[in-house]
């Protein structure tokens, strides 16, 4: 009210009876008084009125601000839900890393939205308070719900055992007990009790519907075209590259970024098609995640590769991808407890023999040789030791991939220089040995040894 307005009585008994009316801050007395306008259409009228008179004056009114609560909230509803699915779909990105599985993901939430809303208009209740944060909380249960049933689902692709119809009885239960703990309240009379429990049970019924039916669905379709896009009969290189980054789509972020980057940065795989033969049976010692043993039978449909490492988390990868590759096998063992190797036509040993003492090298080498049929020929790329920039800055990796559990070794990192590994090759019974170079990054050089066609 304006600082004219008369002051408060001063009679005690007056006082008394105007106290909960009149106040009096900072010098400015105010005035609060109670008017019963029928129906919102008059509130209006009068709240203009009043502000043309009295610009400072505040009217409350429940139905009104019931109305401008519910308008808000449809103004609002679209912002926050974009919002909503921003947020969850990069933290869904950042544990996936891969967008088509993030739109897996998103689909039952929207869907459960979209259904529900529908239902609401349907049913003709209006997005008051109430029911517009229950809508917002519908998008959280939607979204762990579909992202449990997702990473069930990966399980079997990624070469875990398959825990599908766990998972959805698990799922299935988390939503039923929310269910019934909200859903209940759509038996209250209060209105906005009853618009809380209608929206519970509309919206985690479609959530937990869309993620059973369209989850599921939506991973068989993407794992059945992962599998279907065929290789060319005379694939040319970066056909080649995008064929193999293709079967690691699916095995998590870590692993399908260090492939994607592996590929294109690590010229091995083009060195070793061309120094390996182009048909028979390859022995890949070392083999890791089985990038080598893809990149040559996909090149080359006429090879066979048998990739055998002792990191069970690598060969598992390995495994989970070599299913659409009849070409590929792969198991674990440790090669130096490996008694002998089986008979090939050409063995790999690629960025392994560092990780063993030099007697262990000899004794690896030595079983490689009485492995190779005659003619056979083995594939080394390993770092040569020296002081140069280039393998100094390939120790340190080195260093720190076994720190980060990357690569895994008992007998820690021996380098050895150029002329040490020629000697070792001999002293295997290889005589004819030929480096080359560029064949890595820094020091690394692939060294073909062959074996005499006795």
């Amino acid at each position: 009210m304006p600082e004219t307005a008369p002051a408060p009585a001063t009679n005690s008994a007056l006082a008394l009876l105007t106290a909960d009316f009149w106040s009096e801050r900072d010098g400015r007395v105010y005035l609060t008084t109670l008017v019963k306008p029928d129906g919102t259409d008059k509130f209006h009228q009068l709240r203009a009125a009043v502000k043309a008179a009295v610009p400072d004056a505040l009217l409350l009114n429940k139905a009104a601000l019931s109305d401008e609560v519910a308008q808000v909230a449809r103004q609002a509803l679209p912002v926050f839900g974009l919002l909503v699915a921003a947020i969850n779909a990069f933290l869904i990105f950042l544990l996936l890393g891969r967008m088509e599985l993030v739109l897996v993901a998103l689909l039952p939430m929207a869907a459960g939205v979209f259904w529900t809303l529908g239902s609401l208009g349907l049913c003709g209740l209006p997005i008051d308070a109430a029911n517009f944060m229950f809508v917002i909380f519908v998008v959280g249960v939607g979204g762990d719900y579909s992202l449990f049933l997702l990473l069930g689902e990966l399980d079997p692709l990624r070469g875990h055992p398959e825990h599908r119809a766990a998972t959805g009885a698990a799922v299935t239960m988390c939503a039923l007990t929310a269910l019934f703990g909200a859903g209940v309240l759509v038996l209250a009379r209060h209105p906005a009790l009853f618009s809380v429990g209608l929206t519970a049970l509309l919206g985690i019924s479609y959530s937990l519907l869309a993620t059973l039916f369209l989850v599921p669905l939506s991973m068989r379709w993407l794992a059945q075209l992962n599998l279907r896009r065929p290789i060319m009969a005379y694939p040319t290189p970066v056909q080649t590259l995008r064929a193999v980054s293709r079967l690691y789509r699916f095995q998590g972020p870590y692993v399908s970024r260090f492939v994607y980057w592996k590929l294109r940065t690590d010229p091995l795989f083009s060195a070793v098609e061309k120094a390996a033969p182009a048909r028979g049976e390859i022995l890949d010692l070392g083999c890791g995640f089985g990038l080598v043993a893809h990149w040559l039978t996909l090149f080359t449909p006429e090879r066979f590769v048998r990739g055998v490492d002792f990191d069970a988390e690598k060969i598992r990868v390995a495994q989970a991808t070599g299913r659409a590759n009849p070409r590929v096998a792969f198991e674990q063992r440790d090669i130096l407890e490996w008694p002998e190797f089986p008979a090939c036509d050409c063995a790999l040993l690629c960025d392994v023999l560092h990780y063993f003492p030099h007697e262990l090298k000899a004794e690896a080498l030595r079983k490689i040789f009485a492995a190779l049929r005659p003619g056979g020929c083995l594939l080394l790329r390993d770092a040569m030791a020296g002081e140069d920039a280039g393998h100094r800055a390939v120790a340190r990796c080195e260093k720190w991939a076994v720190r980060l559990g990357q690569n895994r070794t008992r007998h820690g990192l021996h380098f050895e220089d150029e002329e040490t590994h020629l000697a070792l090759l001999r002293a295997a019974g290889f005589d004819s040995i030929e480096i080359r170079k560029p064949a890595g990054l820094g020091s690394n050089a692939l060294m073909v040894a062959a074996k005499r066609a006795d």
